[in-house]
């Protein structure tokens, strides 16, 4: 009705003026003639100017209500415009929610903290204050491709920030260009931290690390264990401490302790010192089979008959010269038990390999060391040339005199980082390759030490958090078990914070299975920058999709009637598309960062460039503090034609 009579007024409105043009100009009078209201022109006016107006009134809403809705999306309001729909609906935290599942801090406050963690922002406030927030109790995996700012942007703060808690974190820090050191080791010595530099470049000014030491230690328990025995012939009851695994003993009796134990049946502890001994001694012989895979991975899947054999040989001499230590007249010692020599001994191939040959004779056919050398050592010549030839190709980096030096000794011992605040820069040269496996062997030295610490105390977790922090970690050679490191690191309070350029690249170095239990086991996935496309659509679709409301308006007009349909659509779109995450970061904005975690929306955060921080300290410590290694071969050099001799005699003459 309204409409109708709108139209009449407004088609009566418009005749009257053009009808009565001349008064209005003041030539003549006015005048309203009463045939206006029925004629059929002032109906087709009236109608038509009226479905003009309706039109553009319900277009001008709709486009306002639209970009209202799109605008409170983008910009992760929770509350305003919600869209009620079936259809996936994610959206960016709000502040407020961002302070709930990222505890907040400001910098003045890190010194009471007692809680630290991932940074997922680090800003600089309109008052110059840092302030910032936390995920606790995460692995992270961070995407930055070379050049995105990802050390100033995630690294250089997090070691900072750390650095600047009361928890006392201890931190393994890869250091591909040095560069981490010069900036943070002078700071973190300021707060009480031990530091130690591992460099695999410079290794003449480094401390020093021999990954078969804990091969030694562990096979010198095997040896001792069941020493602790002690016989008793006093009252069992003077013992209330111990566990009757016999029941108590009468008075005069004899019986023995063992490790809280008290025995009555001699049997029955001998059987647990035994079952004792071969625990140590399975777990040390894992171990070394681990190192001996760091050190020759298998790199032919098609044909790995070789490269296994060349483990075997390894793994047979390593075991031959434990073995050794048992008799103090070989003169096989901790300082000479070192891949020096393992390399030396390996490396004879005089008449045929003759004096490696002898050295697994004269042992018990029970022998691990002399099993295992039989595959390759009782081979046709050839065969053996072959299985060699892969050895030395292996072993040969360990002529390098500052590598020896390096890896002759420990001084970098894995409980520290347990038991008091450590910080240990890892120092990777990415123009020698050859030697970046050691930096994998090392990582994954050190958390299985870490894990021996864990499982030794009351709840099978460490003191302290230690962190990874791992740049250019899709560089590094594959770290063997590193899905189960990733797995059962977070119940140790172990934690990894892995940069890597893509998705892709982590695939090509671990497979697509690790690889996906490592991003699935990573509680902030963090994307700073990359330009792999797949990378960034996949990114993109961890963020999820978001609901936007769009409205179409369409109208006809008739002789005598004009029609107007509006109909509102709901739609997914990309909550950020991947073409926004290649410009997240540019010449104009820095410092900007997409992160990815458990239970939460996406967060849209910002970090200030560690370069442009006031709050952070750069700088150097004393390199005068880290001895300088000079390697001494004839000091520790293990002579396997003596050893033969001694054991052999007149057999080789």
């Amino acid at each position: 009705m309204v409409f109708v009579i709108g139209s009449l007024v407004m088609g009566c409105l418009i005749r009257f003026l053009f009808e009565n043009l001349s008064g209005i100009l003041g030539v003549d009078g006015w005048h309203f003639r009463i045939e206006l209201l029925w004629e059929p022109l002032t109906w087709i006016i009236g109608l038509s100017v009226m479905c003009i107006l309706g039109a553009l009134y319900l277009i001008n809403g709709g486009l306002r209500r639209t970009g209202a809705v799109g605008r409170s999306m983008l910009g992760g309001k929770a509350k305003d415009n919600t869209i009620e729909s079936p259809l996936e609906n994610s959206r960016f935290l709000t502040d407020e929610e961002r302070d709930k599942y990222f505890p907040p801090f400001t910098y003045e406050s890190l010194p009471n903290m007692k809680n630290d963690g991932v940074p997922a922002r680090a800003v600089l406030d309109k008052k110059g204050q840092l302030v910032g927030n936390f995920k606790s109790g995460v692995h992270a995996l961070v995407i930055g491709a070379t050049g995105s700012g990802k050390t100033t942007t995630f690294i250089n703060p997090m070691i900072q920030l750390i650095g600047a808690t009361n928890c006392g974190s201890s931190m393994i820090m890869t250091d591909p260009k040095g560069e981490l050191f010069d900036l943070h080791s002078n700071y973190l010595k300021s707060r009480g931290y031990n530091v130690q530099v591992l460099d695999l470049r410079d290794t003449y000014s480094s401390s020093r690390w021999n990954p078969l030491e804990p091969i030694w230690d562990a096979y010198q328990e095997y040896r001792n264990a069941g020493t602790g025995i002690i016989a008793h012939t006093d009252s069992m009851a003077n013992y209330p401490d111990l566990r009757r695994m016999n029941g108590e003993a009468a008075e005069g009796e004899p019986w023995v302790e063992y490790q809280g134990r008290a025995y009555l049946d001699f049997g029955h502890c001998r059987d647990d010192v035994a079952v004792a001994r071969q625990k140590i001694y399975d777990e040390m012989y894992e171990d070394l089979s681990d190192l001996v895979g760091g050190l020759i991975p298998i790199q032919n899947e098609k044909d790995p008959l070789w490269e296994r054999g060349a483990r075997s040989i390894v793994m047979a001499t390593c075991l031959a010269m434990l073995e050794d230590s048992e008799n103090p007249d070989l003169g096989m010692t901790k300082e000479k038990f070192n891949l020096f020599n393992i390399n030396k001994a390996l490396g004879n191939s005089d008449n045929n390999y003759e004096a490696l040959k002898n050295y697994f004779e004269g042992r018990s056919k029970l022998s691990q060391a002399y099993q295992l050398s039989r595959q390759v050592m009782t081979a046709p010549e050839a065969t053996l040339g072959s299985y060699m030839s892969i050895t030395f190709d292996k072993m040969s980096i360990f002529n390098d005199r500052g590598l020896c030096g390096l890896t002759s000794a420990t001084d970098i011992h894995a409980e520290r980082f347990a038991f008091e605040p450590t910080a240990l820069f890892l120092k990777i040269p990415d123009e020698k390759d050859t030697r970046h496996f050691l930096a994998s062997l090392f990582i994954l030295s050190t958390y299985k030490a870490l894990i021996k610490v864990a499982t030794s105390l009351p709840g099978q977790t460490l003191p302290r958090n230690v962190y990874y922090i791992m740049d250019e970690f899709g560089n590094m050679p594959k770290i063997d078990k590193f899905g189960q490191m990733i797995t059962v690191g977070r119940s140790r309070k172990i934690w990894f914070s892995m940069v890597v350029q893509s998705f892709v690249q982590l695939t090509n170095v671990y497979g697509k299975d690790i690889a996906d239990i490592v991003i699935g086991n990573c509680g902030v996935k963090m994307f700073i920058g990359s330009n792999d496309t797949d990378t960034c659509k996949m990114f993109s679709e961890m963020c999820g999709n978001m609901t936007v409301r769009t409205t179409s308006t369409s109208s006809s007009i008739g002789s005598k009637a004009g029609d107007i349909n509006v109909s509102t659509q709901t739609q997914v779109r990309p909550l950020i598309y991947p073409s926004e995450l290649q410009r997240l970061n540019n010449q104009e904005s820095t410092g900007n960062s997409i992160i990815v975690s458990f239970n939460s929306f996406p967060l849209k955060t910002k970090y200030t460039p560690s370069y442009k921080c006031p709050y952070y300290k750069f700088g150097p410590m004393d390199l005068t503090e880290i001895r300088s290694n000079m390697f001494r071969a004839d000091e520790v050099y293990y002579d396997l034609r003596e050893r033969n001799e001694k054991v052999l005699g007149e057999q080789i003459s």
